[in-house]
């Protein structure tokens, strides 16, 4: 945001416009960046622990790697 901008918002209810608050799209908490994390999905922003639990079962429902068969052994 240009210098300009910001000094538009010269109240504190004017800087209340700058802060984006929102909720996890799973569990509607608070999103907070240092306490609770904010991820970025195709659900819309998550909070860590929803999305590492999301993340945890797409890798389980489609496995990164297929064990090979070995041939003579």
């Amino acid at each position: 945001m240009k210098l300009s901008e910001l000094l538009k918002y010269k109240t504190p209810e004017d800087r209340l416009k700058l802060t984006k608050t929102s909720n996890c799209a799973e569990c509607e908490i608070v999103l907070q960046e240092a306490i609770t994390g904010c991820r970025e999905t195709h659900k819309g922003y998550m909070c860590s622990d929803c999305y590492y639990d999301m993340m945890g079962e797409m890798a389980e429902e489609y496995p990164i790697g297929i064990p090979r068969m070995h041939r003579g052994a």
